[in-house]
């Protein structure tokens, strides 16, 4: 059992973002030439209601799929090797069209997590809980004689924030989005948009979806800088507090919002590079910032590195952590956020 810590001192003046050190990486950021961000995902045979129930399931379950500690989410499907969320996406993908009724608010509301180990196989951590979230997608919904998520983007008129009734507000009456920094939410919503199902009435309202990625990356970055006690349970590998959790998501939050206010590219966007980049280069054990994972990058990503800096890491010089035999990690908590 993880040993929480309860008290919670002033946490949110142990954790800052770096308005320089984001400076320092939009300017970066201003010579790369970023794609968009997309879902490369085959063509799915549902229709739009189903596809939106498709994406939705997903967002709801996906957290903690690399755990610190424990074995990560990973195998074959169609003899090609997946991790983490793409093996989520991948192994939902089979289940759902051999069996459409995976889609059904209906059979979410009686989910179990025998299901889940038949979809996902015995690598999917808290099975029981994630089946808890999915059935509680599957009531909220069916009380509102809803089949599909998508009459609640109708009913919001797709727009994002600002003016209710709006997406981020109806979507954490969910369990599993009731996140106070909405990780699953703006993923959720971004996946949607990614996939060109939904348009938003106000696009630039979507923020961020926070992770333990993107906590690891700034941390090293130096964009967001820990101090105190927190600082000190982070290094020594210790759990923190929900609170302290929230704040320092929230923290990586506005540094990316900061980054973005100062170059062409929304903060969504931005996440998408930073994710990908983070995942793949900036990984827990063995930082690649020379630039050796350069071919596990998304192709679209792998080519914006290679025009401007040969494939290393955009940010090396900038980075604190860079070539560290010990670089710091992300904080460890327990949480079903992310």
């Amino acid at each position: 059992m993880a040993n929480i810590p309860t008290d919670e001192g002033c946490i949110d003046q142990q954790v800052r973002w770096d308005a320089q050190r984001c400076g320092e990486i939009a300017e970066k950021l201003r010579h790369l030439n970023l794609p968009l961000p997309v879902e490369a995902v085959p063509k799915l045979p549902f229709d739009a209601a189903q596809q939106a129930n498709f994406w939705f399931f997903l967002a709801a379950i996906c957290h903690q799929t690399s755990p610190r500690g424990l074995p990560t989410l990973e195998g074959r499907i169609d003899q090609e090797y997946y991790r983490g969320w793409d093996y989520l996406l991948h192994a939902f993908r089979l289940a759902a069209m051999a069996d459409p009724t995976f889609l059904s608010p209906a059979s979410w509301a009686e989910f179990t997590e025998n299901e889940l180990h038949t979809i996902f196989g015995g690598l999917l951590t808290e099975r029981a809980q994630r089946a808890t979230l999915i059935r509680n997608l599957g009531q909220n919904l069916t009380l509102r004689n809803w089949n599909s998520i998508l009459p609640a983007a109708e009913f919001c008129e797709f727009r994002i924030d600002g003016k209710t009734p709006c997406l981020l507000s109806f979507l954490a009456l969910f369990d599993a989005f009731n996140d106070p920094v909405e990780k699953k939410s703006a993923f959720f919503l971004a996946l949607m948009s990614n996939s060109g199902l939904w348009k938003y009435a106000d696009p630039d309202s979507l923020p961020a979806p926070i992770d333990y990625h993107e906590v690891r990356g700034h941390l090293r970055l130096g964009t967001v800088l820990l101090s105190g006690e927190l600082q000190r349970q982070v290094l020594a590998h210790e759990f923190v507090s929900a609170r302290a959790d929230i704040a320092i998501r929230s923290t990586v939050r506005r540094a990316i919002d900061l980054i973005a206010s100062q170059t062409e590219y929304s903060p969504n966007r931005l996440h998408y590079f930073f994710w990908n980049l983070f995942r793949t280069y900036c990984v827990r054990d063995t930082p690649a910032c020379d630039g050796r994972n350069l071919p596990l990058l998304p192709v679209q990503y792998a080519a914006c590195l290679s025009q401007e800096d040969q494939g290393e890491c955009p940010f090396r010089s900038h980075c604190d952590s860079a070539n560290q035999q010990h670089a710091v990690n992300e904080h460890r908590v327990v949480t079903e956020y992310y």
